[in-house]
């Protein structure tokens, strides 16, 4: 489990701080350019995919031995037909679109490049599945250090020996997915499962795909479009060097998202098992590890919205200053999200799973057509209220729903609502004061309110729930 989360971790970790190279080398044009389509490359991989590496996870342990380590080989290569079909299909209408609208040619090679390494994604996707299932813990680093010192490695040579911009990172990634797709397939080839179980194979094909895959397919579109496709709708109310800003100021999102992963990695078997159990003692366990964990990313927050100026000016080239203005809004929505989480584990602990989609289908349409709206007519400051909004109307339509099963001590309305005030507060202070908040000068002042802040949300949460959380971590340990 650990080498799973750091190969992760540290997979996420190689794409944050590629981003202030990239900018180093690109104009803002060409940044939002690069953001709208790694953006449209994520969801080509889950189309061309089906589901299907998703599906192989969850059925592999339902499969006799003997099947199952013939699957991989036989998914890889039945999968890589299905979506080689797939890419060329999406291509074609592409290059159709894009000549028919007389755009730039050099689209045409761009369209290429991110097909390709979309299907390269999508085999490493499925091999990485069924390494964590087989817990063939050196298959998985292999392939995963691969990937991500092939990209780091090769982006540093394009950009500064070749000087070849984005159509380098574009065709690096093209490269390192391609090539490393490429070998597994062969791998696969070569280890082709004994005719005599081809039936039983394409049998369990089947059942995977329709039991698993067709129904999380929509599943991971949705959340796509709630964390990705709200971003590249922007793209027709903003000009891209606007949106290569908006792609600077969601990077400390990312760097967020990490420690939501690495905290969700350890509580959630803790959370299921805790509240099956039940009892006062493991409720309240809940609630302070939850109730620190809280104030813990609130404190984080502030923390990082005080010294954002100087982080933006130290990182990236001056023409992207201005990110330091929507990163602090960006990441107050953000930390809503951390929020709805927990409300989320309650909903399906207490099998009301059925209206997370529904809550993610309202939240993020509402949310997209407030943000679109909202960004024509305010540009990038609209843009981060829409995130904002969206963010907490995810959040307060899952504790509407949670608020139909009932308060236990497991939960803690209160805390959450005075927390959630003051970080989206301090989240808004820099629209409204942009030129006090981008001066050198304001640093202390803003050290000094922001930290006053954390101090105050994380100091209650440590006193009152010490003990049992130095219990969590010891029983984690």
């Amino acid at each position: 489990m650990a080498i799973y989360f750091c190969l992760g971790v540290l997979q996420r970790i190689s794409g944050i701080l590629l981003a202030p190279l990239y900018a180093h080398f690109f104009s803002t044009y060409e940044f939002g350019l690069y953001t709208l389509i790694i953006s449209l490359e994520a969801v080509l991989v889950l189309i061309i995919d089906l589901g299907i590496s998703t599906g192989i996870l969850r059925s592999y342990y339902l499969l006799d031995r003997g099947i199952a380590e013939d699957l991989h080989a036989f998914a890889q290569v039945l999968s890589s037909i299905v979506s080689l079909v797939l890419s060329s299909f999406i291509f074609a209408i592409a290059y159709v679109v894009i000549t028919k609208a007389g755009s730039d040619q050099i689209l045409i090679c761009y369209t290429a490049l991110v097909i390709v390494s979309a299907f390269g994604q999508r085999a490493l996707s499925l091999s990485l599945s069924v390494c964590r299932a087989k817990e063939d813990t050196i298959s998985f680093m292999f392939i995963s250090l691969a990937s991500i010192f092939g990209v780091v490695i090769l982006s540093c040579v394009s950009l500064y020996f070749l000087n070849m911009g984005l159509l380098g990172i574009l065709s690096t990634r093209a490269i390192v997915f391609f090539g490393i797709a490429l070998y597994l397939i062969c791998f696969s080839l070569y280890h082709w499962p004994d005719s005599r179980n081809i039936p039983k194979l394409r049998a369990a094909i089947y059942s995977c795909f329709v039991r698993y895959s067709i129904p999380f397919l929509p599943h991971n579109l949705m959340k796509w479009a709630r964390e990705q496709g709200t971003r590249v709708l922007l793209t027709g109310a903003m000009p891209l060097s606007l949106f290569g800003i908006l792609g600077v100021a969601i990077l400390p999102l990312r760097a967020l998202s990490l420690t939501i992963t690495s905290f969700d990695q350890i509580f959630d078997p803790f959370y299921f098992r805790a509240m099956t159990k039940g009892g006062v003692g493991n409720l309240n366990k809940i609630r302070a590890v939850f109730s620190l964990f809280i104030a813990f990313q609130a404190a984080l927050c502030l923390v990082a919205m005080a010294i954002m100026p100087e982080l933006m000016n130290l990182l990236f080239p001056p023409h992207y200053a201005s990110a330091s203005l929507y990163a602090p809004g960006l990441l107050a929505g953000q930390f809503m999200l951390v929020a709805q989480g927990f409300l989320l584990k309650r909903l399906t602990f207490f099998d009301r799973a059925a209206s997370i989609p529904v809550i993610t289908l309202v939240s993020s349409s509402l949310g997209a057509a407030a943000t679109y709206g909202l960004t024509l007519a305010m540009g990038l400051t609209g843009a981060t209220i829409g995130y904002l909004f969206t963010s907490s109307m995810a959040f307060f339509l899952a504790a509407r729903a949670c608020s139909k099963i009932g308060a236990d001590r497991s939960s803690f309305g209160p805390q959450i609502a005075s927390t959630s005030l003051i970080v989206i507060t301090a989240g808004f202070l820099p629209l409204i004061f942009p030129s006090s908040w981008m001066i050198f000068s304001s640093v202390g002042l803003r050290l000094m309110s922001y930290g006053i802040a954390a101090i105050a949300i994380l100091l209650p949460a440590m006193v009152n729930h010490r003990q049992e959380f130095k219990s969590f971590i010891l029983n984690r340990a």
